[in-house]
């Protein structure tokens, strides 16, 4: 058999390099202050470089935002229309229109992206066709041409003549109007 033997005297202490350790007394040098100061000025920097980072990723979120709902508005804006008059405002967000169809009045929702400044008695409104909430102020200009698509529904060869000759100068959209009559 194999006997293990243990010394229990304290093994020998060892002291601390003196020159490793720092004196609670010591007054910091220059040193230790710039280089104090650069570590935090690095822990700023980091923290504004992960700010931008997510402002960044906002922005991009935010513009996705935006072109989805002008595409909307323009989804609105593209079903068939009818043209109608406004009379007067209700409220911040109904108005009344009367239609050119015929001799109704409608109590309308009014679309946000609407200039409140164009909203005035006897101004030509472009109305959605199913809601009839009004969607967009027609042009003083185009008043006449839209109603008289509206009259030539079915004459599919006079529309393309007027698409292409006579609201050209317009600088209306031509497949906004084409959506007006199909």
């Amino acid at each position: 058999m194999s006997t293990m033997v243990l010394d229990l005297r304290p093994a020998a202490t060892v002291e601390p390099r003196s020159d490793l350790v720092p004196d609670p007394t010591a007054v910091p040098t220059e040193d230790d202050n710039l280089y104090s100061r650069f570590k935090s000025l690095q822990r700023q920097l980091e923290f504004i470089d992960i700010q931008e980072e997510y402002v960044k990723d906002e922005q991009k979120n935010l513009k996705r935002e935006l072109l989805r709902a002008q595409e909307e508005v323009k989804r609105i804006q593209s079903v068939p229309l009818v043209s109608g008059q406004f009379m007067e405002m209700v409220d911040q967000n109904n108005g009344i229109v009367g239609s050119t169809t015929g001799s109704k009045n409608y109590y309308v929702r009014i679309l946000s992206t609407i200039n409140w400044e164009l909203l005035k008695a006897s101004t030509s409104m472009a109305l959605h066709g199913q809601s009839n909430a009004l969607v967009d102020v027609l042009p003083p200009r185009l008043i006449l041409v839209f109603l008289c698509l509206v009259r030539v529904r079915n004459l599919m060869l006079l529309i393309m003549y007027v698409k292409k000759s006579f609201l050209g100068g317009f600088g209306f959209g031509v497949s906004k109007i084409g959506d007006f009559v199909i």
